[in-house]
């Protein structure tokens, strides 16, 4: 397992203080509100201390953000919250791991055979597909954001926009982002706090339709 969600603290080093920090205390009785992941992960570790806890959840789901809806008998399902999870999320995969015991399999980000569905239309994501089917419904990208779109696709007019960010980056801000210790980094902590909307609207030039 490779990476931190804290620059300071591992996922082993976190539950080996929990251990020794529980140690001679009698079971206590705990009430958590929410049934997220959360909420979920601390009546585990807590269950497993030996103590008594209940869950209060206002939806009538638990898991949270971990949304998976299932067609079709369950054959067919979609991921309608969290659709990845890096490698540096050493918390999350280690409860992946160790309590749902499920595989982990590598994210296409991209492919040929997949589908646009955007304003009741659908379409392959290919390029020559979103150009003919997708792109009309987007009238108001400027000229210069139409042009991106037709050479390079859609993504290339993320790219575009992020270039000024990334372009800002040293090779140590980089690193931090590939190995999860960004927390510790105000630079990264400054872009991370911005939405894309705002980022977008206040400090570009970009469209609405963009």
């Amino acid at each position: 397992m490779t990476g931190k969600t804290r620059p300071w603290v591992t996922i082993d080093q976190a539950l080996k203080t929990i251990r020794q920090n529980n140690k001679n205390v009698i079971g206590k009785e705990f009430i958590i509100l929410g049934a997220g992941m959360a909420g979920l992960v601390a009546a585990y570790e807590l269950t497993k201390l030996g103590h008594k806890v209940d869950i209060y959840e206002g939806s009538k789901q638990s898991g949270g953000r971990v949304w998976t809806k299932r067609f079709d008998n369950n054959k067919g399902y979609h991921e309608l919250g969290a659709m990845r999870i890096p490698r540096a999320h050493d918390y999350t995969n280690h409860y992946i791991k160790e309590v749902a015991k499920l595989p982990m399999v590598g994210f296409v980000n991209s492919s040929n055979e997949g589908f646009y569905y955007i304003g009741g239309t659908v379409a392959r994501t290919t390029q020559a597909d979103f150009v003919e089917k997708i792109l009309p419904q987007f009238s108001g990208l400027s000229s210069d954001e139409e042009d991106i779109v037709k050479t390079n696709g859609p993504g290339a007019l993320l790219g575009h926009y992020m270039e000024p960010i990334f372009g800002s980056l040293d090779d140590g801000d980089k690193k931090a982002l590939l190995d999860g210790s960004f927390i510790g980094n105000p630079k990264l902590v400054e872009f991370d706090n911005k939405s894309w909307h705002c980022y977008l609207k206040n400090e570009t030039e970009a469209s609405d339709d963009a």
